[in-house]
C-alpha cells in the first residue's frame, strides 16, 4: 500500500495508471507489476506500508 501526505503520483498497477493526490492511497496486491511517478511540480511525499513474510 503506498498512501501519498504532497504531491501527485502517477500509479501503475498491472498496465493501468491512476493519478493520485494528496490523502490518496494505492493497494498494490502480492505478484502484481506495479510501479510510480511523480506527475507534479513539487517534491511528492508518501509512505509504504509493506507487510508479509521475506521469502
Amino acid at each position: 500500500m503506498i498512501m501519498l501526505h504532497q504531491g501527485t503520483l502517477d500509479v501503475m498497477i498491472n498496465g493501468k495508471t491512476t493519478r493520485i493526490g494528496p490523502g490518496s492511497s494505492a493497494y498494490i496486491a502480492a505478484n502484481e507489476e506495479h510501479g510510480w511517478s511523480n506527475a507534479g511540480q513539487s517534491t511528492a511525499l508518501y509512505f509504504v506500508l509493506a507487510i508479509g513474510r521475506d521469502h
